[in-house]
């Protein structure tokens, strides 16, 4: 977690240079857009790219976030300006998940996080050759799900992936699920 850059672009290289020095299959950079105004229609859901290697899974996520959702799938841009995807140095894709001016938009994300959480996670499962648990929810009930992650975030502090001591019993669900998703992009 990046608590001293001053600027955006002094963050964008903390967050490369992090990506950088660690083993991993795949970069991911989670991110919510913004065009200009406000909009009470629907934007939709994009997935940005620096080249072809990741084409094919960036066009997978977008449209998985879109089926589960009803999010506009936008499809992939090619994107050579960007910092993150210009500067970390293997496959990445930088995923758009909706536009925060698009009351449409928010409202599904809302409805939905869970659902377009899930589609994120098999997609970079199938990509980096991992195994997911199909449906999380029915399997394993929700306070099971909860101590998962109190334990796997415990675990991150231990090992240093997290700097910052957490409390993970002042966690809501989304903070939980949040955090854990944070984990995973660092050890990805």
């Amino acid at each position: 977690q990046d608590t001293v850059s001053k600027s955006q672009r002094k963050n964008i290289n903390w967050l490369v240079n992090a990506h950088n020095k660690s083993s991993r299959k795949l970069d991911v950079s989670v991110h919510f857009n913004s065009s200009g105004g406000t909009s009470n229609k629907g934007i939709g859901t994009e997935v940005l790219v620096y080249g072809n290697s990741t084409k094919d899974l960036a066009s997978d996520i977008c449209k998985s976030i879109s089926e589960v959702s009803g999010l506009i799938n936008r499809g992939v841009k090619v994107r050579t300006d960007l910092g993150f995807l210009r500067g970390t140095n293997k496959p990445s894709v930088l995923l758009e998940i909706c536009f925060v001016n698009s009351s449409v938009d928010v409202a599904l994300y809302r409805r939905d996080f869970n659902k377009i959480c899930e589609a994120i996670a098999k997609e970079l499962s199938k990509y980096v050759g991992g195994k997911i648990i199909n449906d999380v929810s029915s399997t394993v009930g929700e306070s099971e799900i909860e101590k998962r992650a109190k334990k796997l975030i415990d675990k991150a502090v231990e090992k240093g992936i997290f700097k910052d001591v957490h409390d993970t019993n002042k966690y809501n669900k989304d903070q939980l699920l949040r955090y854990v998703t944070i984990l995973g992009e660092r050890l990805i």
